[in-house]
């Protein structure tokens, strides 16, 4: 059953690989895509360059989670093989792939206007800011002046872009409106991944995150216990974390498809 799960898993990496493939040099802009880029060229020339910037940058950080599930997928793929076999990684696999594909999906829907793609995209990456100022000491002061100096760029930037920042009572930003649209600060991974799931199916992202952060009621009901005292792995375990991962790259490869007007088969 192992061997089958990865070979399923291995197949879904190849498919998704080959079905997003460059389109080569007759490639021309389709899709939202162009719709993006139009509208963005239509914009107040001072406002141009900013709001190109933040869909530029937006675009890229969707490709980097999409590679980042293609990586887990692989490693996914060869955890099957394990002999004895894996009990609780590819929960935590399964719940890397999801979030990848939540963050992709998040900036890529098709069916969302530019102005809500961009509130998106600048609410992502002006969140990036506050999660690298968090952790900007454990590299020293050096790192930690320049991404406070990157986070007031940041700022800059986005009102320059035609972009505002809704805050709490404490000053904190919690929203980014762009024309008629906004964005909360601060993607809810869980929520969205529902979303993304067919209704009625268990919740794979917190099975994923118990695995992740070791709670003892996860560990406990994901395990079988022999009487000699071995723990080994509940195939409906594997099966659904193999089953989660191959559904997100379907869909994530069908959101891009969608959005840049390619015909994904």
């Amino acid at each position: 059953m192992a061997r089958l799960i990865s070979q399923a898993l291995g197949m879904c990496r190849v498919h998704a690989s080959g079905a997003l493939a460059s389109q080569g040099p007759n490639f021309r802009p389709a899709g939202s895509f162009k719709a993006d880029l139009d509208a963005t060229n239509a914009a107040p020339l001072e406002r141009q360059e900013v709001q190109g910037r933040i869909h530029a940058t937006g675009i890229e950080g969707a490709h980097l989670a999409y590679l980042s599930a293609q990586d887990h997928l692989l490693t996914l793929e060869a955890d099957m093989l394990r002999d004895p076999a894996p009990i609780w990684s590819p929960l935590t696999l399964c719940r890397a792939i999801l979030e990848s594909t939540v963050v992709s999906c998040h900036l890529l829907n098709p069916s969302i206007t530019t102005s809500t793609r961009l509130a998106r995209m600048a609410a992502l990456w002006l969140d990036d800011t506050f999660l690298a100022e968090r952790s900007a000491g454990t590299f020293g002061a050096v790192h930690a002046e320049g991404v406070r100096e990157y986070g007031q760029f940041k700022l800059r930037e986005l009102a320059t872009g035609g972009f505002s920042i809704d805050r709490d009572a404490k000053n904190r930003p919690v929203r980014i409106r762009f024309g008629d649209a906004s964005s909360p600060i601060g993607l809810n991974i869980t929520d969205e991944a529902t979303k993304l799931l067919p209704a009625g199916m268990p919740s794979p992202y917190r099975l994923g995150s118990g695995a992740a952060h070791s709670r003892p009621w996860l560990l406990e009901m994901s395990v079988t216990k022999t009487p000699d005292g071995e723990h080994i792995v509940e195939t409906a375990t594997a099966e659904t974390a193999a089953f989660t991962a191959m559904l997100c790259m379907r869909t994530c490869v069908v959101a891009w498809g969608a959005y840049f007007g390619i015909q994904v088969k």
